[in-house]
């Protein structure tokens, strides 16, 4: 049996490295689509955390307009969907990003029930998310509104000319940085609003490049009651070391810019070294042991710097983990559990101790993306 289950992990452990093989070589295809070379070395917009947490905070609130949500609607009549605009404090390469967006879904005064946060991943495109939906009912049915943030670069925020969320790596690197700081600004300036309206109890979920925006606003701001992050990415410099992304550190020297400046610039993107402004016991973790793209160590070190013990592992790589019908079962559990926290579910057994147990691969779809 020993053996059978080695060779099954072994089998798991190649293909999430081939589907993170892929993964990577897309994004390093991606980010290498007309580049330019600039006349001099470029100047980067940050490169410590403090000036990427001064250069995000929401000093006053813009004007947030409030109309009613045409696209991406739920079919449920005695639901209130609306769309939040307004103008980010950011501007990127692509004018289209500069209006911030996110999706409301609410039963009743906004203010009134807890909110959800939904922070996706990377290239959520129309298609997948569909597949959000069933959990949004989830989350509704338990007597809590959803808001979903739409990332720059992202759904009604794309370009023309590309997919959505491909310019976020398409474009030169100043303004590649620039999108994490607009994520991070508009973020907060989501959060600041919906404080304004009255919300007093926020949680919030995320996957992937989504669970980082997340991370890096509660590593400065009180802002959630709980958090749900899947597939984290903590570090983002190890991406430039793996061996699909040479094409992107033979780019970035022949634009006047060493690997190491790049680093130093993606280093404050890091939650890691803050102390969180949220409780550690609502945290909860989901990853993939062969994940290449949000590696298992660094997610490890955050969490034992964090102190957070809800920490689940599964026999997956960054692509593979979303196929799996086991973490959809554990994510909803873990929303039961903190909405019960808030007193919106029957209580129950509270589950707080670390689970590196891996369930089997199975295929099944799984909606979130990266």
């Amino acid at each position: 049996m020993a053996v059978l289950a080695a060779t099954a992990s072994a089998g798991c452990a190649g293909i999430s490295s081939r589907f993170d093989s892929w993964v990577l070589s897309q994004k390093a295809a991606l980010i290498a689509i007309g580049a330019q070379a600039p006349s001099a070395p470029p100047s980067l917009p940050f490169i410590r955390s403090s000036e990427l947490e001064w250069m995000t905070r929401p000093l006053e609130l813009p004007e947030i307009a409030v109309a009613p949500l045409e696209r991406h609607r739920i079919g449920d009549p005695a639901l209130t969907q609306e769309e939040l605009t307004f103008e980010s404090a950011f501007r990127l390469q692509y004018p289209e990003s500069d209006i911030a967006r996110a999706y409301v879904y609410r039963k009743g005064k906004l203010g009134e029930r807890p909110v959800v946060l939904w922070s996706p991943g990377q290239s959520t495109s129309d298609a997948s998310f569909a597949g959000l939906i069933p959990y949004f009912r989830k989350i509704l049915a338990r007597d809590a509104d959803v808001v979903f943030f739409v990332p720059p670069y992202h759904l009604e925020r794309t370009p023309a000319g590309y997919a959505s969320g491909d310019a976020f790596l398409a474009t030169e690197f100043p303004d590649h940085l620039n999108a994490f700081a607009q994520a991070t600004a508009d973020m907060r300036v989501l959060i600041a609003w919906l404080r304004a309206q009255g919300v007093r109890q926020l949680g919030a979920m995320g996957s992937s490049m989504g669970s980082w925006i997340l991370l890096r606003v509660a590593s400065w701001d009180d802002s959630f009651a709980f958090l749900t992050v899947i597939v984290p990415v903590i570090r983002w410099e190890l991406l430039m070391y793996q061996p699909e992304m040479a094409p992107i550190r033979d780019r970035l020297l022949a634009i006047g810019l060493s690997a190491e400046e790049a680093v130093r610039a993606y280093r404050a993107l890091d939650p890691t070294p803050m102390r969180p402004r949220v409780d550690p016991r609502r945290i909860s973790v989901f990853y993939g042991r062969y994940d290449r793209v949000a590696p298992e160590p660094p997610i490890l070190e955050w969490v034992e710097r964090w102190g957070v013990r809800r920490v689940e592992a599964f026999d997956r790589g960054h692509a593979t983990m979303f196929f799996s019908p086991e973490l959809a079962r554990h994510v909803e559990a873990g929303i039961d559990r903190d909405l019960r926290a808030l007193g919106l579910v029957e209580h129950g057994e509270e589950h707080g101790a670390v689970n590196h147990r891996s369930p089997a691969f199975k295929p099944v779809g799984w909606p979130m993306t990266d």
